[in-house]
């Protein structure tokens, strides 16, 4: 039996169904599986024209305790209206100044973390963007949110910080972790010396991430109960 291809309601539902993959729902931008996939194309054909690209991983500062203390319904509504704010401005920087280059990519990658990938771009174009986002959010109070936020940016060059993704995801990752140890509110470039961060951060993150998804009820997590063979008892798992 052929499938009828022009029938709408199969077109919405397919439209739907992909939405649903690919789409964060609280902040409309794509999810963190999606993000990298695009990143990962992206970086491949910036591979092949020589052309230098910038990854922007943008952290909420202190976003854990805004969680706590304001509930996560707080939470989730901040996480919106940054990237309302990320996202016009990335498009307001590629549609008036770049606007003969490639698009950019926007993502929610979990928990706290935005990521912006801006393929033909330069190593000073990514610090001025990176700067303008920090300065708005900092200068931004959401109507309804009762907190102020801020916003800690790490920046990373392809392919000068990195020739794969998984390398520059990583070095980036570490300028990030630095910008998060001077404080936040701050951006900062892959520096040679920030190094050293990479294998700590990277043993960091897994951790925090493993936990975020415990938290999140998205690893059903299983125990191998351990006998004792002198009473055949479990004694722990």
């Amino acid at each position: 039996m052929k499938r009828n291809i022009n029938n709408p309601s199969s077109q919405q539902y397919n439209f739907e169904n992909f939405t649903s993959l690919s789409c964060d729902m609280i902040t409309k931008l794509v999810n963190r599986t999606c993000f990298m996939e695009l990143f990962k194309n992206l970086t491949s054909q910036a591979g092949t024209s020589n052309q230098t690209s910038v990854l922007l991983l943008i952290n909420v500062d202190e976003f854990r305790s805004i969680n706590d203390i304001y509930g996560h319904s707080v939470g989730d509504e901040l996480l919106h209206r940054l990237a309302v704010l990320i996202q016009d401005t990335v498009i307001n920087f590629d549609l008036i100044k770049y606007y003969t280059s490639s698009a950019s990519i926007i993502g929610y990658l979990g928990s706290d973390e935005f990521g912006v990938f801006l393929p033909e771009r330069d190593k000073e174009e990514g610090i001025r963007l990176a700067e303008e986002v920090r300065q708005k959010i900092e200068k931004t109070h959401f109507a309804g949110i009762p907190i102020s936020s801020t916003v800690s940016i790490g920046i990373g060059i392809y392919p000068e910080h990195g020739s794969s993704t998984s390398e520059l995801l990583t070095k980036t990752d570490a300028a990030l972790y630095r910008a998060k140890e001077k404080k936040g509110n701050c951006c900062h470039l892959y520096l040679s010396e920030d190094r050293v961060l990479e294998q700590m951060h990277s043993r960091l993150e897994w951790k925090d991430r493993i936990k975020n998804a415990l938290e999140e009820d998205r690893i059903s997590p299983w125990f191998q109960p351990i006998l004792s063979l002198k009473d055949n008892q479990i004694h722990h798992y």
